[in-house]
């Protein structure tokens, strides 16, 4: 049994802004995760799971215009990161020091020859 798995780079001229948009917004939930956890480390001198990630972040999708699967995406890979690492503070995430990726789920996008279309 083999997994095929595909890797998209979206660059139009169009979708630029919108895409700068959302990583920009990624980046915003990033931090918030970075941020949440390292008081909580403080508090309780335990970590966050990514279990109690999500339930901090619970009803916070309209408020940055991301999709809730893509707020729950950041999570895993935030708690990831802190783990693989071994440090109590990652980076900080802006503009100039981006994530580089916007997470999706593939139910949340359609494909349709070369065209690759994202309906939320």
């Amino acid at each position: 049994m083999s997994i095929l798995t595909y890797r998209y780079r979206l660059k139009d001229a169009t979708c630029g802004t919108h895409l700068r948009q959302r990583a920009g917004a990624i980046n915003d939930v990033w931090n918030y995760y970075k941020e949440v956890s390292l008081l909580a480390f403080r508090r309780d001198q335990t970590w966050l799971t990514a279990y109690a990630l999500h339930k901090l972040t619970a009803g916070t999708s309209k408020d940055v215009r991301l999709s809730a699967e893509t707020i729950q995406q950041v999570c895993p890979a935030y708690v990831t990161r802190r783990r693989q690492c071994r440090k109590s503070k990652l980076t900080w995430r802006s503009r100039k020091r981006s994530l580089g990726w916007i997470p999706f789920k593939a139910a949340y996008i359609r494909l349709q020859g070369d065209t690759v279309t994202d309906c939320g």
